[in-house]
């Protein structure tokens, strides 16, 4: 993340020319790190953010909501009796840091015009919100730094702020050429130009060192030993022209995404670093930065809730695996309970032969079409019926064990193969209203204790696409969705489509008593087999036939459908080919 002093710089640019003289209404603060204040201006109410959150630390205006807790934490309550009525007069941002001081205008309860600083440092985990009084008295702080946390510096109500320590660093915006290529004389050796850059001078990220690299023509790795004049000449060239575009006031916020559209970074100026196709530009810098941090918040969230529920649908898997291997090791101990029956039926033969206290018998098999001969070994303790009572009951042990673990074994395979389906649905979840859907699967089928709370059900949708030839593919993200799209949404001549033996989405295409061409078909099927875990693979089966032809049997877990007379499709989940389908995607 490069919230650094340059974003700073720039939003403190931004702020000026929006919220300078607003007015304080409210104060809230719905998370222990963060803040959110109402403001009032001539032209419009809007609201500024402020969060301490040692991840993502940031301040800049939002149209964000957050459920604010009933009763206000000390520092919310503290800010209210200081700053609400209060006029922003200025902002400041001492040496270009990450530091922005925000003056306010208020009367006291004294009747007296007073100036109060509300002060944010965003500085990671050390991050913090601090309000002082016009002479740097500390009020109160969102939170409190004692010398027991940090022998460097304390934040405590009625002590004086002092700015964290600088550890020498230059302010890029007011140093010269010489001051630059004399920093570079007393840097180590073997440090690498990107290190120096944003190690020597404040407001300066990673990201800003490498594109001053870049644009000189150099590698960011680049020992500072060898760096040639010319090298250090153009270095300077290129850190000026960012120095330049800062002054100007001359930015534009962008959000950079990956391939797969999620939001890595963000940042203001102009980056020759970052390919243009991954950049989405915004009105403002603040609505890129509510942006970034709201998608950025909710893709954490979902990776979380997704981390957990595939925890526990692995543990479950793994155990279901493991009694597998347990029963199929008794069904293959039970092998030979025939051969203890024959033993038992051969004693009962031949008992009028055995004498008490024998220990062996021979005697031809003629339940055998070879009629070989057999030597049983006896309990010479034992009757020879008691003998033949004993194989029998061998016998009969190891089929009641052999049934027993049949049914076990066959259950254990369902098992098996819905938890595998949910891992499949979990592959296609695309916001927390998927998550609580699956979470709610796991409740009801068990694998989760029941919220003894009363939760509202929120429902997700299936996933909505057009074919090239102009006909709606439904996908189902889940179970539950495969469920209502299979056996309520599709009519009887709607094609159904899934993935031959292998955990996926159920997907339908819509015919509309219409012939359904084979281009249509060939996209449904790379959509089958794209969210199923035959996704990396190639040559993935699919399976399609009319929704006529699929059942779901009685008591069937979510999910579960049986087919006759389908057809098989061969295809490769190309990304490229998905993303084109994708395209078309109906939200």
């Amino acid at each position: 993340m490069s919230f650094d002093g340059i974003i700073l710089n720039n939003l403190k640019h931004e702020l000026e020319s929006t919220i300078l003289d607003a007015r304080i209404e409210k104060i809230y603060q719905p998370e222990e790190d963060e803040l959110t204040i109402s403001l009032r201006s001539s032209n419009s109410n809007l609201k500024l953010l402020l969060s301490s959150n040692a991840k993502y630390p940031r301040i800049h205006l939002s149209d964000s909501n957050k459920t604010n807790p009933m009763t206000a934490p000390l520092f919310c309550m503290i800010l209210r009796k200081h700053l609400t009525g209060g006029r922003i007069i200025k902002f400041n941002q001492p040496n270009f840091e990450r530091i922005l001081e925000v003056y306010i205008e208020v009367i006291d309860e004294f009747r007296d015009l007073v100036i109060r600083k509300l002060i944010i440092e965003i500085m990671g985990k050390h991050s913090n919100i601090i309000l002082t009084d016009e002479n740097n008295l500390i009020i109160d702080s969102i939170k409190h730094i004692s010398e027991n946390i940090s022998s460097v510096r304390t934040i405590l109500p009625r002590t004086t702020y002092v700015y964290p320590p600088n550890h020498g660093k230059i302010n890029p915006i007011i140093v010269t050429k010489d001051g630059f290529l004399s920093a570079f004389t007393k840097a180590v050796s073997n440090e690498t130009i990107e290190r120096f850059l944003y190690g020597v001078f404040t407001g300066i990220s990673p990201l800003i060192a490498n594109e001053i690299c870049i644009a000189s023509d150099l590698s960011k790795d680049t020992p500072i030993a060898n760096l040639s004049p010319i090298n250090l000449d153009d270095l300077y060239k290129s850190f000026e022209k960012i120095i330049t575009q800062i002054l100007s006031k001359n930015f534009t916020g962008f959000i950079i995404y990956d391939n797969q559209k999620q939001p890595m970074d963000f940042y203001s100026l102009t980056l020759t670093s970052i390919n243009e196709k991954n950049k989405v530009y915004f009105k403002s810098l603040s609505e890129t930065l509510d942006t970034y941090y709201h998608q950025k918040d909710n893709s954490d969230r979902i990776k979380q809730k997704y981390s957990d529920i595939k925890k526990l649908i692995e543990n479950y898997l793994d155990r279901a695996k493991k009694k597998k291997v347990i029963l199929v090791k008794s069904i293959d101990d039970t092998k030979n309970a025939d051969e203890y029956k024959l033993i038992g039926d051969l004693i009962i033969s031949y008992i009028y032969m055995i004498e008490q206290g024998s220990k062996e018998i021979e005697v031809i098999n003629f339940f055998s079409e070879q009629q070989e001969k057999i030597k049983i070994t006896l309990d010479k303790d034992l009757s020879p019926s008691k003998n033949a009572q004993r194989f029998f009951a061998r016998y009969n042990k190891m089929n009641r064990t052999k049934i027993a673990a049949t049914t076990q074994l066959c259950e254990v395979n369902n098992e098996i193969i819905y938890l595998q389906s949910l891992m499949a649905s979990l592959d296609s979840v695309e916001n927390e209203h998927d998550i609580s859907e699956i979470k709610q699967e796991l409740r009801d089928e068990g694998y989760l204790k029941k919220s003894k709370e009363k939760s509202k059900k929120i429902k997700s949708e299936p996933l909505h696409y057009i074919s090239t030839d102009c006909f709606d593919i439904y996908v189902g993200k889940n179970n539950y969705q495969n469920d209502y799209l299979t056996m309520k949404f599709a009519k009887s001549n709607d094609l159904w489509l899934h993935t031959k033996e292998i955990p996926g989405s159920h997907v339908i295409i819509r015919a509309d008593n219409k012939t359904i061409p084979d281009t249509t078909i060939y996209e449904a099927a790379l959509l089958a087999a794209y969210y199923s875990k035959g996704r990396q693979g190639g040559n993935v089966p699919v399976d399609y036939t009319e929704k006529r032809n699929v059942k779901k049997p009685s008591g069937a877990k979510p999910g579960f459908v049986i087919y006759l007379t389908n057809k098989t499709m061969y295809v490769t989940p190309d990304e490229d080919e998905v993303g084109k389908i994708k395209e078309n995607h109906k939200l």
